[in-house]
């Protein structure tokens, strides 16, 4: 389980020789005004030289998904002083599936990029869906700006995965 960050989905990816930076619905070529903290976040994390060298040691092509957040993306509700990238998916080009859990963490802690942060569930946890709808709204990314909810899935296959949105969040801001 982790945590919804509240910012913008930027998808990094190297695919035969060329690498791309995509938004939610875009792909850059060259940097533009529209795209200027995309190429920050790409230049921040070196993540065209992670990708290089993961390829060059693995022949894996994958893409690099996450969260960009910080100030003037959605109201900056996680207070951010600078940009972030937050992974939550890395996706393997030629194999078409996501890589399990414990390899995006591996794969994060060794080049150095940041992860959406994990969450544990309480012992008692009956995984109902008011279970997951309470859980959710009890997080903040401080001491009242709830959280925009909680992402779960499966560390390994079959691929399970779902989002569940703080009501909290949802009452807050008016979504």
């Amino acid at each position: 389980v982790t945590r919804k960050e509240d910012g913008q989905s930027g998808t990094f990816f190297l695919h035969g020789d060329k690498y791309h930076i995509c938004g939610r619905n875009f792909v850059w070529k060259s940097p533009v005004k529209d795209a200027e903290t995309y190429h920050h976040i790409s230049e921040k994390y070196s993540i065209e030289s992670v990708l290089r060298k993961i390829y060059d040691e693995t022949k894996k092509e994958l893409a690099i998904q996450g969260e960009i957040v910080g100030p003037k993306i959605n109201s900056n509700r996680l207070n951010m002083q600078q940009y972030f990238f937050r992974v939550f998916n890395i996706w393997d080009i030629v194999s078409q599936q996501y890589l399990d859990w414990h390899e995006v963490k591996k794969i994060c802690s060794a080049h150095k990029l940041d992860m959406v942060p994990e969450l544990s569930l309480p012992e008692s946890f009956d995984f109902s869906l008011d279970a997951f709808l309470d859980f959710s709204s009890s997080q903040e990314y401080s001491k009242g700006c709830p959280a925009e909810g909680i992402v779960v899935k499966t560390a390994g296959y079959p691929r399970i995965s779902f989002k569940v949105i703080s009501n909290k969040y949802l009452l807050k801001y008016g979504l």
